[in-house]
């Protein structure tokens, strides 16, 4: 399935639809409105963006009052005094002003944040791993992404990089990434199945890990699953490659039942 960014967000529809329509609905840095426009025809939607030319084409829709606000430079909202039945934020995030998304949401409100994770660390740091620990220069970033796909499926993929480099620039202590692919499959409130990938540029390793999940009450869980490891070396001649040559596996099988006394 393709995920378009210019459609509504599946799991923010899912969430408010669940919501009574009628009152206010602010959607936070909204860009073209793909969910001020959306949910015009339930809330009274304020789109509020510092990109006036995505706005001018929410002039026109009946129910949408568009707000021309740098978020991040402002010292106050224009709209900051206002309060709203839902507080929407989707793929933006602002860490320094989240205490005044807070402060938006009206008594009985809710805030819908749907975002994407990204870490970047720059700096000093120690090489434990060497025989004589030594400072490096450090470099690291990481990013993930989660998609929710109709009301079942789930999506992350998420990636990992980093480096420590000798401070005179000779070499570097290491250098590497991790590649990670989760998905999960919620069939019902009590199965789902969930399966993990992941690779290891620094040992050049790569492992499958599937897992079914039966829960039907709070006391009872049942798990069945595997690890499947390939540790052998990635760096051979094409025709030699083989991702799914499996070097080691192991099987797993857990039931919980708790018993009241």
């Amino acid at each position: 399935m393709t995920i378009r960014m210019n459609e509504p967000s599946s799991w923010i529809k899912k969430i408010i639809y669940s919501i009574e329509p009628g009152g206010k609905l602010i959607d936070i840095a909204c860009g073209q409105g793909r969910h001020s426009i959306e949910f015009a025809n339930r809330y009274k939607v304020f789109a509020v963006d510092k990109n006036n030319k995505f706005l001018k084409k929410l002039e026109n829709i009946k129910n949408v009052v568009t707000i021309n606000e740098d978020l991040e430079n402002s010292l106050k909202w224009s709209f900051s005094k206002s309060k709203f039945k839902i507080v929407l934020i989707s793929n933006y995030l602002f860490r320094e002003r989240i205490g005044d998304l807070f402060n938006l949401v009206d008594i009985g409100g809710y805030l819908i944040y749907e975002t994407f994770v990204t870490k970047f660390t720059f700096g000093r740091e120690i090489a434990y791993n060497e025989d004589i620990p030594e400072i490096g220069r450090q470099r690291e970033a990481y990013i993930s992404l989660e998609y929710k796909i109709g009301e079942n499926l789930n999506i992350q993929p998420s990636i990992n990089y980093a480096k420590l480099e000798r401070l005179d620039k000779s070499n570097n202590f290491f250098s590497g990434y991790i590649s990670r692919f989760a998905v999960r499959y919620q069939f019902n409130n009590d199965l789902s199945f969930r399966i993990i990938s992941e690779y290891n540029d620094f040992n050049e390793t790569f492992f499958i890990q599937p897992l079914l999940k039966w829960n039907p009450n709070p006391s009872t869980i049942f798990y069945i699953g595997s690890n499947q490891n390939s540790i052998h070396d990635f760096n051979v001649d094409p025709e030699d490659f083989d991702p799914m040559r499996v070097n080691q596996s192991q099987f797993f099988v857990k039931f919980q039942y708790l018993i009241g006394l």
